[in-house]
């Protein structure tokens, strides 16, 4: 029942360690359980996974543009 726990997470898009953590497996467990139901190679956890990393990257861009930006200060008379 855990094992089928752990493959509906990851169709719900958890990552490996909230499977972990709700199911009490290890990290090593649900990686052997996802493996076998051959659910790493599934494509909509692929584009999760895609969009994740993208929406991180562009966070990133963001920040290092903002920081990169010089202040403009106006001064008044």
């Amino acid at each position: 029942m855990r094992g089928t726990a752990v493959t509906r997470l990851a169709m719900a898009e958890c990552t490996e360690a909230e499977t972990a953590a709700i199911t009490g497996h290890s990290l090593h467990d649900v990686g052997a359980i996802l493996d076998a139901h051959c659910l790493k190679r599934d494509t909509k956890l692929a584009q999760s996974a895609i969009r994740k990393l993208e929406t991180r990257t562009n966070v990133q861009l963001n920040v290092q543009l903002t920081a990169s930006r010089p202040e403009v200060v106006y001064l008044s008379n």
